[in-house]
């Protein structure tokens, strides 16, 4: 995505995984420095939803829509990161990352801009 673009994702959680007072943790860090730090210090964009944030429950998810809004990236220097979600339920007994990163690995990348404008 272009670096201060706004972009949606739309997020599934199975009614099976989902309960009340869940989080859903969005965390994207650099690709080669990805650590496992419980501050996520290299992060360079984290996003939380919960309850507040389902825009719709139909008969198999919860569903939520992510928002990136320019101040999210603005700072980002261009290059390809890795992105994850993670699922906490409200007792933090259950966690699932997304994508299982021994299945598949999420590349994100922010782009350079030509035009900056924001009026």
């Amino acid at each position: 995505m272009p670096r201060g673009d706004t972009r949606t994702l739309p997020i599934a959680v199975p009614l099976d995984t989902w309960e009340s007072g869940s989080h859903l943790y969005f965390t994207v860090k650099p690709a080669d420095d990805v650590d496992d730090a419980v501050t996520d210090s290299t992060a360079v964009v984290e996003k939380t939803l919960s309850d507040s944030d389902i825009t719709s429950t139909d008969a198999t998810n919860k569903n939520y829509l992510l928002t990136l809004v320019p101040a999210d990236t603005n700072t980002v220097t261009p290059g390809v990161y890795r992105a994850e979600i993670e699922f906490v339920n409200a007792a933090a007994t259950n966690v699932i990352t997304y994508p299982d990163p021994h299945v598949a690995l999420w590349f994100f990348e922010i782009t350079g801009d030509v035009g900056r404008r924001t009026a």
